[in-house]
């Protein structure tokens, strides 16, 4: 019989994800996979926290003057609150939380939601665990970049960095992102075509008599 909660979310101990300034290897230079606190996106015409995508290897012997990108780092609940508008069977009070899920429900939902976003099977986001004092649950959005100075960082104002192999995770999968090439969908017919000959090697006639 099947379980009655949603499946566990194994998420490794934050020590072994984040660099906080706590630790003696923190360091104040802008860096790949760094998390910033504050950083005004002009093309959302606000402040909020974001992750350097650019590569170490193209920081390293940088100039101020140089540009790196930068992704929004967006609230957990936004992108479920987001994602929740998208499903026909919730009210606009469920959503917002205003009005309790049923049990059946909130077993669904829990389960679909952390197979496709917080196990990281979207395009455009990637999941972040809470780290405390320094950032909560939270998702990169690949859909918002912007190039900024380095100059124009506040050291003051990086809060963490993932580490190793976390860290060079999120650049790879920011590369997939934007290398995504769009393609014709398979014709439904084709498809059948296809199942039914696998059927047919899988379950081969049996002799009549």
């Amino acid at each position: 019989m099947p379980s009655e909660h949603p499946k566990q979310i194994i998420v490794p101990p934050f020590d072994e994800v984040y660099l906080t300034p706590s630790d003696p290897k923190f360091l104040p230079e802008t860096e790949q996979s760094a998390i910033y606190d504050d950083i005004h996106f002009n093309c959302l015409s606000e402040n909020c926290k974001g992750i350097i995508l650019t590569s170490e290897c193209d920081l390293v012997q940088g100039s101020p003057d140089d540009y790196v990108l930068v992704a929004r780092i967006c609230p957990i609940g936004l992108i479920w609150a987001w994602w929740l508008k998208t499903k026909k069977d919730y009210s606009d009070n469920e959503i917002i939380g205003e009005e309790p899920l049923s049990r059946g429900k909130r077993k669904d939902i829990l389960e679909e939601f952390s197979k496709y976003y917080i196990n990281n099977r979207t395009h455009q986001y990637h999941f972040l665990p809470e780290n405390s004092g320094a950032i909560d649950a939270s998702f990169i959005c690949f859909e918002l970049t912007e190039c900024m100075q380095v100059k124009n960082f506040d050291p003051s104002k990086k809060i963490c960095v993932l580490k190793s192999p976390f860290r060079e995770a999120v650049p790879t999968r920011y590369s997939a992102y934007i290398g995504r090439i769009g393609t014709s969908a398979i014709d439904n017919s084709y498809k059948k075509t296809a199942l039914d000959s696998v059927c047919k090697l899988k379950n081969p006639p049996q002799p009549s008599g």
